[in-house]
Parts: structure tokens; C-alpha cells; sequence
């Protein structure tokens, strides 16, 4: 198949990970390359071009990756009442090779980070929000439990996780930017405007 576009092009290990979609497909889908990208397999068999990958993260420690999909179909039905389709979390474990549904939400996953098998992602429940209506959260795979994250800070896109701090685009007291947020202080600082 011949490709359109790729998102998110991540490594771990000596494998790299992408959202991509096909030429004539409507679908975006979780991809896994070999090192040379000269292989790759579906990491979701999506027979009615349907899935949409809208996020990915990996969790570097534990070898996994996970990524936020959602139905195209159903994403059409509710925008017409300012609502979101339901996402559904998957993980991908490097070292089995193993896939497994680990969260879903009735809420819109626009970006996600992984550390520590903890996944940290913003979100909303409106089609169209505004800067407020971005909610983060985490969510403990092992203990089952989501828990929403309070800082002066609202994230609107991309995340990732280095050494405790999560970096992010997002606002600040209305300035656009990118910062980070220490996440046992919870303070935030900029990291460029």
C-alpha cells in the first residue's frame, strides 16, 4: 500500500512507531516499522476504514507504546452536537509484541505521554472547545484508576515526559506556548512563548 501521510514517527528499541494513512483511506492507523523501514505491520486491523489514531505515546522504561483511537463514523454523528466520539486507549508491549485495550473514555484524547505504566492525556468533551474546556488526566493501568491533574496550566496538543517534568503546548494565563509542568510540584515554567 502507498502511503499519504505519517504522524508521530517515534523509536524505541530498534523499532519505530507511526500514525499513518493510506493513499485513498480515510483512516489513520498505528504502524510499527523495522529499523530500516523497510517492513511494517498494522498494530490494528481496520477493515471498515474507520479507526482514527489521533495520539500516541511510549513509555521508554516499560517498552510500550500506546495510542488514543476513535471511530470516524460515530466522530461525524456527534460533531453535529458539539459532542466527541468515544477513544479507546490500546498499549502495545515491544517486548511480547502484544496488543491490549487498556482505557476508553467518553472524552476527546488530544495528546498523550507515557512514563512509568502511567498514561498522561488532555481532553475534552465538547467537538469544539475553547482553552477551558481541556481537561488532564492520568491513568494508572495497573491500578485501574483515572485521576485528573490540577496546575495553572492547560494543555492543547503534543506531550511528552522527561525526568519528571512533562513538556507541553499549551496555555498559560492565555499566552500560547510551550512549557513544562513539574509533576510532583505541580509548578509550571515556560519553555518558549
Amino acid at each position: 500500500k502507498d502511503f499519504c501521510a505519517f504522524n508521530y514517527i517515534t523509536k524505541c528499541g530498534d523499532k519505530f512507531f507511526s500514525i499513518a494513512t493510506y493513499l485513498m483511506h480515510r483512516g489513520l492507523e498505528p504502524l510499527i516499522f523495522d529499523s530500516k523501514f523497510s517492513d511494517y505491520k498494522q498494530l490494528i486491523e481496520d477493515k471498515k476504514d474507520d479507526i482514527i489514531t489521533w495520539s500516541m505515546a511510549v513509555d521508554y522504561k516499560k517498552h510500550i507504546v500506546f495510542f488514543s483511537t476513535y471511530s470516524s463514523k460515530e466522530d461525524r454523528k456527534m460533531c453535529e452536537i458539539d459532542k466527541v466520539a468515544k477513544s479507546t486507549v490500546y498499549a502495545y508491549y515491544i517486548d511480547t509484541e502484544k496488543i491490549e485495550k487498556v482505557y476508553s473514555t467518553d472524552m476527546n484524547i488530544i495528546g498523550m505521554a507515557a512514563s512509568d505504566g502511567k498514561i498522561y492525556f488532555t481532553a475534552s468533551k465538547k467537538y469544539v472547545p475553547e482553552d477551558d474546556d481541556y481537561r488532564t488526566y492520568y491513568y494508572d493501568i495497573k491500578n485501574k484508576k483515572e485521576i485528573e491533574l490540577k496546575f495553572d496550566a492547560r494543555i492543547s496538543g503534543n506531550m511528552e515526559i522527561i525526568d519528571d517534568k512533562m513538556y507541553f503546548l499549551g496555555y498559560v494565563d492565555k499566552r500560547r506556548g510551550i512549557f513544562s509542568v513539574d509533576l510532583k510540584t505541580k509548578n509550571t515554567a515556560p519553555v518558549m512563548y
